[in-house]
């Protein structure tokens, strides 16, 4: 891996120098190995490449053995300033041969007027994005793309008002499937910079989608890079070691099988599975023996699963599309309706050991769970507590409101039993939150 720090070192003279701009470190690359376990070890500077100046936003293109980086704009080892004073950020690239780096190269169409900076090549490296707020543009920074046609990059391409807004985009990355992540300060989001993807179908990008928590804060996150399931991003957020830090993020697939359990958490075999969405239904079929299903779904649809088994309360889970997981499935707890001869035989066997007489049990009526939909106001801050409050998402799902005082409202939407409802009642309590309460729908 490829990364940036600010990290103060000595020089090659010995001499520690801070960027006057910021009064911290200038930007150095380093490398580092990555283990099995996604952790990154053994971090080293990058001095065959790094300047004196800001070196950072790396990309290596593994095909042709190209590595592109951004830079402060520099010539023959001299700084060179636009009109408004400022060195700004320009691309280099160079190819890997023989167990080194040759010479680094100046992109085309640099230009000491304005940035061009935060490179992510693709499409076997004939496809550069990369940042920039050269006129023309949307907004501040806006994020570009050139092709590779006959040896020689194309003209910048603008991506277009549907990505780029009136604020700052920044930081483009693309994956092996051809989604665009990327950090925006004006999209809607939590505060600070956020960060979004999107797909482009056709000539079109979709609308960027904003992954929620606990990826994103109110704080600065942004830099994000995704490969396979695991990706990487930098953030401001309370909690790190410095100002800004890395973070390893695992990607949580969307449902595509469900797992029934019992209040023994025993698997549930033979519950009807139905779909609905709208007037629409489908009948998915019946778990198997482990309770397992597999569903017939579509991507976008806001499907509603609704299971039924004789001996057992109906189970009902809202929008399975805002549920994610690590391995595709998600967990239905189904509660057995007290009363059926089989729950009365162990009933009856467990009064008669205790010599109990049948007229002082609870009555039926009065074991049955309640059910309905709620949802549990964690509270409101100015500065969340983010590691508390996701791991409250086992409940149900987060969502987070911006209140016109600038301050965020946290809840867990859609909890279906009241029992879930009071557990996770319980454990935001228990975590501090003092002002947490169960809302129920009307």
């Amino acid at each position: 891996m490829l990364f940036a720090s600010n990290l103060q070192q000595p020089d090659k003279r010995n001499k520690t120098i801070a960027d006057p701009a910021t009064g911290t470190g200038f930007y150095n690359l380093y490398y580092a190995a990555i283990n099995s376990n996604g952790d990154i070890t053994r971090a080293a500077p990058f001095d065959e490449l790094n300047s004196e100046l800001n070196d950072a936003s790396a990309s290596f293109d593994d095909v042709n053995d190209v590595l592109y980086i951004g830079r402060n704009n520099m010539f023959h080892g001299r700084q060179k300033a636009g009109k408004d004073n400022s060195v700004h950020l320009s691309l280099f690239y160079a190819a890997y041969s023989e167990g080194r780096f040759k010479k680094l190269e100046p992109f085309v169409w640099n230009d000491k007027q304005y940035s061009v900076g935060h490179p992510c090549i693709a499409g076997n490296g004939k496809l550069l994005l990369f940042t920039s707020n050269m006129e023309g543009g949307y907004g501040g920074t806006d994020i570009y793309y050139c092709t590779l046609e006959e040896d020689a990059w194309s003209d910048p391409v603008n991506l277009g008002p549907v990505i780029n807004t009136a604020g700052n985009e920044a930081y483009p990355f693309v994956t092996a499937d051809g989604r665009l992540y990327f950090t925006s300060d004006y999209h809607p989001g939590f505060g600070g910079m956020d960060i979004f993807w999107s797909e482009r179908v056709g000539a079109t990008w979709k609308k960027p989608v904003n992954p929620g928590l606990p990826l994103n804060s109110s704080y600065d996150d942004f830099a994000c890079i995704m490969t396979g399931e695991t990706g990487y991003f930098s953030s401001n957020r309370p909690g790190g070691q410095g100002s800004d830090d890395l973070y390893r993020i695992t990607y949580m697939k969307p449902v595509q099988s469900i797992h029934v359990i019992n209040s023994k958490f025993q698997p549930v075999a033979g519950a009807r599975v139905t779909l609905l969405e709208n007037d629409h239904r489908i009948e998915a079929g019946y778990t198997d023996g482990d309770g397992n299903l597999s569903l017939p779904i579509e991507s976008g649809h806001a499907y509603t699963v609704a299971l039924t088994k004789d001996g057992y309360l109906d189970a009902v889970m809202y929008d399975l599309e805002q549920y994610r997981s690590s391995n595709g499935f998600i967990t239905i707890d189904m509660q057995e309706l007290y009363g059926t001869d089989e729950s009365r035989q162990e009933e009856d066997s467990i009064i008669d050991e205790q010599d109990m007489d049948w007229d002082t049990t609870t009555t039926d009526e009065e074991q049955l769970p309640e059910v309905g939909i709620f949802d549990v106001y964690i509270g409101t801050f100015k500065e969340p507590e983010y590691t508390k409050i996701t791991s409250l998402a086992r409940f149900g799902e987060l969502s987070v409101r911006s209140e016109e005082n600038g301050l965020l409202s946290f809840y867990i939407l859609g909890i279906t039993l009241r029992s879930t409802a009071d557990a996770a009642l319980t454990a935001a309590l228990a975590a501090g939150f003092s002002e947490a309460a169960i809302l129920e729908k009307e």
